[in-house]
């Protein structure tokens, strides 16, 4: 997800079978969205990782735990029967202006993995003994663990609004279905594979990390996104799920990550592709529907990002560093015209 060799990339999965159920096309007026973005950017420093796993970040973007160590194998990361332990250790950092400051190594058995699952007082782990996983969460400044309920399982569900989750089924005959549950209407299934694997159902959500931060607004109304961003391994490339419709929506071709963006009436995505850090504008036609712009470049690497609600710092970006177990971190600021 950072230009990393393939078999290090979360999201590089064989093509698999188109979803039979319909998908919504951008239709004809979204050539007159502008996805015209202006940034600005501060380094914040590296840190290191395992060359895979993706760092997880408090929704208020001050803290950032990192999975560090040698690279576990996809059987480890899928928990299959009889994988061997991971090896790694997990570091926190809090993320100053001065760079990130080490707050220790996590203090947890081997074998511990790194979830996606943060809120503002720690970030949960994944521990794994005798094939039986269990979650604990860790306190961001002491490092604290407490045990929560619950088989650990792969990260294959997250909660992304006060009234909207989403998790991922796999069938026993391959169908990928992503099932997403809202407070006003129950469950409702799409099917995003026909062919799919263990291996690429984790792909779907593997891009993200939950609950979903945006900068608080000026008003008392906190915006939400009209629909949840994921991986579709079917269309191999970001698409979204608008909650009002049911429809699934295809953004940039090859996009393998993605954060939300809101500027009053204005939404988009910054999406993670081979060529760069890309922004798509959302607009709504006449008839109600979800259309997309053409993208168009922000930054020449293939950063990741991830949004916060810290209005001072609204992203993080997540890039490669010097070494392949390193990574850049960087402050991202949207500006106005």
């Amino acid at each position: 997800m950072v230009n990393r060799p393939a078999q290090r990339t979360h999201l590089n999965v064989e093509p698999v079978a188109l979803p039979g159920e319909p998908i919504a096309a951008p239709a004809t007026n979204a050539a007159t969205l502008s996805s015209h973005i202006r940034v600005a950017l501060q380094p914040i420093g590296e840190i290191a990782f395992d060359g895979q796993t993706l760092p997880v970040l408090s929704p208020d973007g001050k803290f950032i735990a990192t999975q560090v160590g040698p690279t576990p194998s996809w059987a480890t990361i899928l928990g299959e029967e009889g994988a061997p332990l991971a090896s790694t250790h997990i570091e926190r950092y809090e993320l100053t202006e001065t760079g990130p400051r080490s707050l220790g190594d996590l203090d947890v058995p081997v074998g511990t993995l790194l979830s996606r699952h943060a809120n503002p007082n720690g970030f949960i782990v994944r521990l794994r003994a005798a094939d039986v996983e269990q979650r604990r969460a860790a306190s961001w400044l002491s490092g604290a663990m407490q045990e929560l309920p619950g088989d650990a399982g792969v990260d294959n569900a997250g909660v992304f609004s006060p009234d909207h989750g989403a998790r991922v089924e796999l069938t026993e005959d391959g169908r990928l279905e992503l099932v997403m549950t809202e407070a006003d209407r129950g469950a409702q299934r799409r099917m995003i594979a026909s062919d799919a694997t263990p291996f690429i159902s984790y792909q779907v959500l593997a891009p993200l990390q939950d609950p979903i931060s945006l900068p608080l607004s000026d008003t008392s109304e906190q915006q939400w996104p009209p629909g949840f961003l994921f991986f579709h391994p079917g269309a191999e490339r970001m698409a979204i799920y608008v909650f009002a419709t049911t429809d699934i929506v295809l953004l940039e071709k090859n996009s393998i990550a993605g954060a939300w963006f809101v500027d009053g009436d204005r939404w988009g995505v910054f999406l993670t592709t081979p060529e760069g850090l890309q922004f798509q504008a959302l607009g709504v036609d006449s008839r109600g529907v979800i259309v997309v712009g053409s993208a168009a470049r922000v930054l020449n690497e293939a950063w990741v990002p991830r949004s916060t609600s810290d209005p001072e710092h609204p992203y993080v970006l997540i890039g490669p560093g010097k070494s392949r177990d390193m990574l850049q971190l960087m402050w991202m600021m949207p500006v106005s015209e």
